[in-house]
C-alpha cells in the first residue's frame, strides 16, 4: 500500500480518506499540475478471479461514463500488487453523513438531488448500458460544499446489460435491495428496475430520516422488503408519497421506470 507522499507515475498520494472491503481511497494530486484527486487503491493479493473480474468491470463501466453526476475516472494504474483508479475528487462529503448529523432534508432539496440521481441512472441504463447495483446514501457524494451536486460513485457491484436487462449478479446492500434480488431467483431479474427501487430507498431515506425496511435479521429485513410495508414520516407530501409508492412498488413490471419518474418530477 502506498505511503504519503510516495509517488505513482504522475500520482502524488497525499492520505487515506476511507477503507473498505477491498480497497483504501486516498487523496492525492497530479504532480504536473496540482489538481486533487481522489485514488482507489485495491490490494490483488486480496482478491480472487471473481473479485479481480468485478474490479475490471468497475474499470470498463467508468472508463465508459462521461456524466456530471457519475463520477470521473482520470486514469487507471495497475501494478503487480494492486490496482489504482484514478477518480475527480468529490469535496461535499456523503449524503449517507449529511443526513446523519442534520436529518432529513427539506423536500425541494431531496427532489433536487433525487431528479439528478434519475437523470444518471438514465445515463447508466441507456448510454453506458450498465446497472449500478448498488445506490445508496454512501454512494452519493456531493460535488462540493457550495453547489451540492451529486456524484455518484462505486460500481464494484455494477453489470452490463444486455437487450433482455436480466441480470443475475445478486449483490448490493441488503436495506436498499429490491424484493426480486432478495429473492435470489434462478431466473434473475431486471437490472434498471432494481437500481428505481434502490433509488426509492435513497428518497425515502431523504425525505424521513430513516430508512424504510430495517430488521436486525437478514431474514426478518428480507420479509419486510418482500412484503414492501414501511412506516412514512407525516411530514412528506402526498405527491412524494406517491413517488415512493410507484418506487417501491414490490411488482417490478408495475414499478415506476426512469420515464415515469421524470414525467412525474417535472408535474411536482
Amino acid at each position: 500500500m502506498p505511503k504519503p507522499g510516495e509517488r505513482l507515475q504522475r500520482w502524488v498520494f497525499q492520505e487515506v480518506l476511507g477503507t473498505g472491503s477491498y480497497g483504501t481511497v486516498w487523496s492525492a494530486w497530479e504532480a504536473e499540475t496540482a489538481r486533487k484527486v481522489a485514488v482507489k487503491v485495491i490490494d490483488k493479493s486480496g482478491l480472487d478471479e471473481s473479485h479481480l473480474a468485478g474490479v475490471r468491470l468497475e474499470i470498463e463501466i467508468l472508463g465508459r461514463a462521461v456524466h456530471p453526476y457519475i463520477i470521473r475516472m482520470h486514469d487507471m494504474v495497475e501494478t503487480d500488487e494492486a490496482i489504482h483508479i484514478v477518480m475527480e475528487y468529490a469535496t461535499g462529503g456523503d449524503l449517507y453523513h449529511q443526513i446523519s448529523l442534520h436529518g432529513p432534508l427539506r423536500e425541494a432539496e431531496a427532489c433536487r438531488l433525487f431528479a439528478q440521481l434519475v437523470i444518471a441512472l438514465h445515463y447508466c441504463h441507456s448510454v453506458v448500458l450498465c446497472c449500478h447495483g448498488d445506490i445508496k446514501l454512501e454512494n452519493m457524494l456531493f460535488d462540493s460544499v457550495r453547489t451540492r451536486n451529486v456524484k455518484l460513485v462505486d460500481f464494484g457491484l455494477g453489470s452490463l446489460i444486455s437487450e433482455s436487462r436480466v441480470l443475475h449478479r445478486h449483490r448490493g446492500t441488503p436495506a436498499y435491495a429490491a424484493p426480486e434480488v432478495i429473492a435470489n431467483s434462478e431466473d434473475g431479474y431486471d437490472g434498471p428496475a432494481a437500481d428505481i427501487w434502490s433509488a426509492g430507498v435513497v428518497l425515502f431515506v431523504m425525505l424521513c430520516g430513516y430508512l424504510p425496511f430495517e430488521d436486525e435479521s437478514f431474514f426478518g429485513l428480507s420479509d419486510k422488503i418482500c412484503a414492501g410495508q414501511y412506516e412514512m414520516a407525516a411530514t412528506v407530501s402526498k405527491e412524494a408519497q406517491d413517488l415512493i409508492a410507484g418506487l417501491l412498488d414490490v411488482d417490478a413490471t408495475e414499478r415506476f421506470t426512469v420515464s415515469d419518474i421524470m414525467v412525474g418530477l417535472v408535474l411536482h
